[in-house]
């Protein structure tokens, strides 16, 4: 019996890692791709009226131009379920990052990349629809009514 089964055990051997190996073949396009570390420090004075008005009702969005990757500009959303109020993410679509780095536009609550059609909600961490993907998130920390946005 003995032969048997260890007989049987290689001749399954080979079939399991082919199909293994089939199965991460399908999941290459899928990978996730980082983009490469930006520096991003600045402060964003709430009070301010270009500010206040966009970001003072809870669910805001904001669109902060020539930061974050290559200056594409970062989302900052007056969010209720951070712990601080805010998250702040880079525009620049991951998904098919580095080959054509592109920016998402804003569609009414999520960002949405034109060129691979994907949706990313910025009031659920910025996760695409399928989640598989997520856009850059930037640290935020609320000190009074200055909002810092960092990446460290």
């Amino acid at each position: 019996m003995r032969t048997t089964s260890s007989t049987t055990s290689r001749l399954y051997r080979p079939i399991v890692f082919a199909i293994l190996g089939l199965l991460s073949l399908g999941c290459e396009d899928e990978e996730r791709r980082v983009l490469p570390e930006t520096h991003v420090n600045l402060v964003i004075q709430l009070q301010l009226p270009g500010f206040s008005t966009k970001l003072e009702p809870l669910g805001g969005i904001y669109i902060y131009p020539r930061e974050g990757y290559q200056g594409r500009g970062i989302y900052v959303v007056h969010n209720h379920d951070i712990s601080q109020g805010f998250s702040a993410y880079d525009v620049t679509c991951p998904r098919h990052f580095p080959e054509r780095p592109l920016s998402t536009a804003l569609d009414g609550t999520d960002a949405y990349c034109k060129f691979c059609n994907t949706r990313y909600n910025l009031y659920n961490h910025a996760v695409s629809e399928n989640g598989n993907w997520h856009l850059q998130s930037y640290r935020c920390l609320l000190q009074g009514n200055n909002l810092h946005i960092r990446n460290r």
